[in-house]
């Protein structure tokens, strides 16, 4: 008995499932976005080519996990208003959170597009790049009918989700981008794509400045927007871990920085170290990207006040 309570202690909640399933959505649909759309937009056609097919497991991945996870936000989320897991598989309830709310028409419109980018990334391999890079931003637009971007009326009510939708897609076109970055600085600098990448790696740096900058800028926006003020109350937990997500934001734009304006001139003296920091600073970017999303995935589903 005292075994079966602990383990009954200690299962993960409805709550708690929601929030795993909103990290994995928001990732793997900012992973899409960003990759794909600096693929189609930012590289030359035959380097993207070749670098998509190295994306090529964690392109499936992202897709499969996207589906799932916005299909499972559905269940989860009548659990979580009902009375636990067994409502998760109560249809009638399902049925009243789709039919009746907002929030459920929305997680009924992010599961359709979920699976009109899958189908479309199954059934027209020639032209991934483009059903990626339309299906994932139109899914990331679509995470703004819910949540706290959807809580005004009136003109706030209009003005508060385009930019939330601005926020996201800059974000996706930063962090998404920093894959395909990767394993452009580990290609051999005397291949016969060195010059591709080159002009790559350029064409990042100089959207990646207007990436960052309309992140912060329609960040604050939105904390303003939600909040009525631009400074922090760090007795409230959704506060407390906007604060934390704003400060490893922060830190990115200064690896971001150091990378783009402490890095990249060493090249020219010695290339082979300058790309090995300028891999380590991605990664960092990366590592640190995971950590904000995981933020915003638990403070997303909390009373901002």
């Amino acid at each position: 008995m005292q075994g079966q309570h602990q383990f009954h202690h200690q299962a993960v909640t409805p709550d708690q499932a929601l929030i795993i399933c909103r990290f994995v959505v928001d990732g793997c649909a900012l992973l899409l976005w960003g990759a794909h759309a600096y693929l189609w937009a930012g590289v030359a056609p035959a380097l993207a080519a070749k670098l998509q097919r190295q994306l090529n497991s964690l392109t499936a991945s992202a897709v499969s996990l996207l589906l799932v996870s916005a299909a499972c936000k559905i269940p989860l989320t009548a659990a979580m208003l009902g009375d636990g897991w067994s409502d998760a598989a109560n249809l009638s309830l399902i049925h009243d959170l789709v039919m009746d709310t907002e929030s459920g028409w929305a997680l009924a419109v992010q599961m359709l597009l979920a699976l009109v980018l899958t189908i479309t990334y199954l059934s027209l391999p020639g032209f991934r790049l483009v059903c990626l890079t339309v299906g994932a931003g139109l899914f990331l637009a679509s995470l703004t009918m819910s949540g706290h971007a959807a809580m005004h009326s009136g003109l706030l009510g209009l003005l508060h989700p385009l930019n939330d939708g601005l926020h996201v897609l800059a974000v996706g076109a930063w962090i998404g981008a920093l894959f395909p970055v990767f394993l452009l600085l580990k290609r051999p600098v005397k291949g016969e794509d060195w010059e591709a990448s080159i002009a790559a790696l350029m064409r990042f740096s100089t959207f990646g400045h207007g990436a960052v900058a309309l992140t912060l800028v329609t960040g604050v926006l939105n904390s303003w927007m939600i909040l009525g003020r631009v400074w922090l109350d760090v007795t409230v937990p959704y506060q407390r871990l906007l604060q934390l997500k704003i400060v490893v934001a922060l830190i990115m734009v200064i690896i971001a920085c150091i990378n783009r304006y402490g890095f990249v001139p060493l090249m020219s003296d010695d290339r082979n170290r300058a790309l090995r920091l300028l891999r380590l600073g991605t990664v960092l970017e990366i590592g640190l990207a995971i950590i904000a999303i995981a933020l915003v995935a638990v403070f997303g589903v909390m009373e901002p006040r």
